[in-house]
């Protein structure tokens, strides 16, 4: 059974604007590691040659990932601590600007958010299947990829 997840990756360019990309995965198929070790936000983005134009699906499309980064406390929201909000997501940052939102999309996340909760710093890993995202930027579009989550167990912490 294929299960999907969102995640909102982020990158921050230049004098600071923000252009958005997402990562979105399944439980299905083989991660997609360089040199066999998880992807780092930046490496992701080099391996699906993140921002895309808006021209069509990237290669990396359809592949199951693992993609490390450090959670983001004050940008994480659950449905126990924010209920009128639509979804749930939480945020992956590293150290040179980069994020990732990462949208689990069970029927119940309550314990992705409890595991985050007890792993507040240190390193996150987080596998899904990514999916093409078209996202407006000024007049104009990018194409980048969301990364889903369904379960507790695609998360792993360092």
């Amino acid at each position: 059974m294929i299960q999907t997840i969102a995640v909102k990756l982020a990158l921050w360019v230049g004098a600071g604007s923000l252009l958005g990309v997402a990562a979105m995965s399944c439980m299905a198929g083989n991660p997609v590691p360089l040199n066999g070790n998880p992807l780092s936000i930046e490496a992701l983005f080099d391996h699906c040659r993140l921002p895309a134009p808006c021209s069509g699906p990237l290669a990396c499309e359809g592949s199951l990932v693992t993609v490390w980064g450090y959670l983001d406390p004050a940008n994480s929201f659950d449905k126990r601590r924010y209920p009128g909000l639509p979804y749930e997501k939480f945020k992956l940052v590293d150290h040179d600007g980069r994020s990732m939102e990462v949208w689990p999309q069970a029927s119940d996340n309550r314990a992705i958010f409890d595991q985050l909760a007890r792993h507040p710093s240190g390193k996150v890993m987080v596998t899904g299947r990514l999916h093409g995202v078209r996202m407006p930027t000024g007049g104009g579009c990018v194409y980048g990829v969301k990364v889903l989550i369904d379960d507790v167990s695609q998360l792993a912490f360092e």
